[in-house]
């Protein structure tokens, strides 16, 4: 089986090897059945790993009425560490090494493909690569090659400009999304409510393609639920609209046009700034972080309607039961073993909040002082946080975002690792 070890928040794809397998195959961890079994042939099979408490555990195979057992073959840790895994304490443009590149101080998402994780740089007005096939722990910088896929730094304050590579501009890329070799970027501009677009980057080549504009500088995430695109728009729609790359058009899904703070079927819901966007744990909807509300909601892709899943409307950071919990401009999201793990923009910190009793809880930082401390996750800091992603590979990416420090802090510019 490989490999041997995982986080607690589960989610890891393993390889269990062996002979006589065949459909009906099940994998357990004391217990806990292993997740999306899928059989390769008679001799391989994968599978998920579950949530489960840190500490050795036996995985178990069965196939009808034969099962064999391997004690303590898998190893659950917890997050533990906080380390550099690529910029400089300034930031700047640079492409190299890890410890030698320079990212803006505006990191706004993050997607792996394969082994390379994509980030969107908007302040450098480029999408960046971070080459992750050196990686080992601990963590060196060193081994990992940032590149640039697309944009030529120029800021395109009207309209950006589309062609390849280096040849095209961006306006300040914010999000993105993956369609097979495309990914698909929102394109934002915060400055003019003019001129931003969703467009495609291709992974191959880098060709840049502008293909819907974005009017009212909106945009924020991007998320395919069962084919469908959706994308939060913050700015003055304030709304969640469908998106149709073939028909080049943007349909209101729910909230909009006005904000507002209100739950209920699709027209009546109102968001302020809807901002984060990520798929349920089980895939069924979506949760949105409605940032300048400081609540996340639910809507159901059915028909749009909306719950509230988490937060009192008060800006703060309290933990607590749903309905008194409190965030500072709740952000980006990634989903975390049974629930969400959100970037708490202005509080500094990562909150964890359950999927299904929206009980939060603070996971990492203090928002009584923000930094860029690594070392123990007890007494890591944060600046505030933008771009947030869990694989299960590698740990949690976290980057700051900021478009307004009057003084840029050190280690502003600088993609870290939980792990």
């Amino acid at each position: 089986m490989a490999p041997l070890t995982g986080f607690v928040a589960g989610g890891l794809t393993i390889t269990i090897t062996g002979s006589g397998f065949a459909d009906g195959l099940t994998v357990s961890f004391d217990g806990e059945p292993c997740l999306s079994v899928v059989v390769l042939n008679d001799t391989t099979a994968t599978c998920v790993t579950p949530v489960f408490a840190a500490g050795a555990v036996d995985v178990a195979v069965s196939l009808g009425a034969e099962t064999v057992r391997a004690p303590e073959n898998f190893i659950y840790k917890d997050f533990t560490q906080v380390s550099l895994l690529a910029g400089t304490d300034t930031p700047g443009f640079a492409d190299g090494a890890g410890d030698l590149a320079q990212f803006s101080e505006a990191i706004n998402d993050f997607l792996l493909v394969g082994q390379d994780l994509v980030v969107t740089d908007g302040n450098n007005y480029r999408l960046r690569v971070v080459d992750l096939s050196g990686f080992q722990e601990p963590i060196i910088p060193s081994a990992f090659n940032v590149t640039t896929l697309a944009g030529n730094g120029a800021f395109g304050l009207v309209d950006s400009t589309d062609g390849t590579g280096g040849t095209a501009s961006f306006v300040q890329p914010d999000d993105l999304e993956l369609q097979g070799d495309l990914l698909v970027v929102t394109d934002v501009n915060w400055a003019n409510p003019t001129g931003g677009a969703v467009r495609t980057v291709s992974l191959l080549t880098g060709e840049t393609t502008s293909e819907i504009d974005i009017v009212g500088y909106a945009g924020g995430a991007l998320q395919f639920v069962d084919g469908v695109l959706y994308m939060s728009e913050c700015g003055e729609a304030h709304r969640v609209v469908t998106v149709d790359l073939l028909l080049r058009t943007l349909s209101t899904f729910s909230g909009g046009p006005e904000l507002g703070d209100a739950v209920g079927d699709a027209a009546t819901t109102r968001f302020n700034c809807p901002y984060g966007l990520i798929p349920s744990l089980d895939g069924s909807a979506l949760v949105v972080s409605d940032t300048l509300n400081n609540k996340l909601k639910v809507l159901q892709p059915s028909d749009g309607s909306s719950t509230l899943l988490a937060g009192e409307g008060t800006q703060g950071v309290v933990d607590g039961p749903a309905a008194t919990a409190q965030f500072s401009y709740p952000s980006k999201m990634t989903q975390l073993g049974n629930g969400y793990l959100v970037a708490d923009w202005t509080g500094c910190v990562l909150r964890h909040v359950n999927a299904t009793t929206g009980e939060t809880t603070t996971f990492a930082g203090n928002s009584q002082e923000c930094g860029a401390d690594n070392g123990p996750l007890s007494s890591a800091r944060f600046h505030q946080i933008g771009g947030v992603l869990y694989a299960p590979a590698y740990g949690i990416f976290v980057a700051p975002t900021n478009y307004g420090w009057a003084t840029v802090p050190t280690g502003a510019g600088q993609i870290r690792l939980i792990h």
